[in-house]
């Protein structure tokens, strides 16, 4: 398993009243455009917006509070631009914001500003592909300004990631992520416990990851909870506690995270903090296998091999060392190889022997390179190649120990004899 943490999320919260409407909304802006286009009088703009028409209300609104047209007239504006708003428009909602901030038309008040302000940054964080992105960032900086926790993950992944037109800066994001977090906004206490973990526009602190990411477990966090399973297992910022990690482990594993479910596996099958059950760690592998998760189906063979949690069968065991050879599994493969050799649970084939052996020994996998060495040496499944045979020992005897290091070194050196 690898020991690097999960990256960090990325914002898609769903808003789906708000999605439908915007959806209509979108088409009403391309019938304005058209309209702008064209050059249709504005008393054509003004029966569409008598009929309701949303865009037509906001153009027309725009016309009375730019003076395009129309005499400049800001409580007319702000009548138009009510209807439109109370159609979802979003840029009529803003504008509404604006005017209440500025007191154009109607007395300053920014608890009203506000109100508009935050409705606007709901729409652009729910369907913001469907509008233009300068308005999209300037309603979700209005909306983060005022205190909008979804609106302040959004900035701040916007600036982590460099997107929607700002210089990646992860200080920022960290400042925007942390206003989100105070708010128990879970996506952003994950995120912040990444920064910590990474050191990204702070101190690398991996006290104050843990923290962060059981904020998020608390709340249910799946991803958090494998966060918090990993650092407890590894002691990475809090005091290394196999027992529970498991119970974070088993947290995440039940809401179907697969990297749980494969973990939590590996402690039912070795007793690491739990009671050493494998028929239990057969369980966690299988639904870990069942979402792709190739070490999963790796050992889910190596259980079926040898029998452990399930009755023994050479045929399932190839089956899944299969699947997780064909993700890259580089374990799998010198195991696949290792079973086309032997002719369990499939027809013996020394040829594809070679094949898996050479993938996984060209990845660093050892013992595939010591297999593909013997195998050259015999002209198994393969022409006869002492020079071949001479490297593939020579690199699996350079990184091995002890008697085994002895061993291959014999067989490197009774290659080179041969040569």
């Amino acid at each position: 398993m690898s020991e690097e943490s999960p990256l960090q999320v990325t914002p898609g919260r769903s808003l789906s009243l708000l999605k439908a409407r915007s959806g209509l909304i979108a088409r009403g802006l391309r019938d304005a455009a058209e309209l702008v286009t064209q050059n249709v009088p504005l008393l054509s703009t003004r029966r569409l917006a008598e009929q309701g028409d949303a865009a037509a209300q906001y153009e027309l609104g725009e016309a009375y509070y730019k003076g395009h047209g129309v005499p400049r007239d800001y409580a007319e504006a702000r009548v138009w631009f009510r209807k439109a708003a109370d159609q979802f428009h979003p840029y009529a909602i803003s504008d509404l914001g604006d005017m209440y901030e500025r007191g154009e038309g109607v007395p300053a008040d920014q608890t009203e500003a506000s109100h508009f302000y935050l409705r606007a940054a709901d729409i652009a964080i729910a369907d913001g592909g469907d509008w233009d992105p300068d308005w999209v960032l300037g309603a979700v900086w209005q909306g983060a300004q005022y205190g909008h926790a979804d609106a302040q993950f959004f900035l701040g992944c916007c600036y982590a990631s460099g997107k929607s037109m700002l210089q990646q800066d992860h200080t920022e994001a960290v400042k925007w992520y942390r206003k989100a977090a105070d708010q128990g906004h879970v996506e952003a206490q994950f995120n912040l416990g990444w920064a910590h973990e990474n050191g990204k526009g702070v101190i690398q602190d991996y006290g104050e990851a843990a923290k962060w990411w059981r904020k998020a477990a608390e709340q249910g966090y799946s991803q958090a909870q494998y966060n918090l399973g990993w650092a407890d297992r590894n002691g990475r910022g809090v005091a290394q506690d196999h027992g529970e990690a498991g119970i974070w482990y088993c947290k995440a594993a039940q809401q179907g995270h697969a990297d749980a479910q494969f973990e939590l596996g590996r402690k039912y099958y070795g007793g690491e903090g739990v009671p050493q059950d494998h028929t239990e760690a057969v369980k966690w592998y299988r639904k870990a296998a069942d979402q792709g998760h190739a070490n999963a189906q790796h050992n889910l063979g190596v259980a079926y091999y040898y029998g452990k949690g399930v009755a023994q069968d050479f045929r399932e065991a190839a089956e899944w060392v299969r699947r997780a050879a064909e993700q890259g599994n580089e374990t799998a493969m010198f195991a696949l190889g290792y079973l086309c050799q032997a002719g369990q649970g499939l027809p013996q084939d020394h040829a594809k022997a070679a094949g898996w052996f050479r993938q996984a020994a060209e990845r660093g996998n050892t013992p595939a390179q010591a297999s593909l060495g013997a195998i050259y040496r015999d002209g198994q499944g393969v022409p006869q190649d002492y020079v071949q045979a001479h490297m593939w020992f020579n690199l699996s005897a350079s990184v091995s120990s002890g008697d085994e290091q002895t061993r291959l070194s014999a067989e490197r050196d009774g290659a080179c004899q041969r040569v």
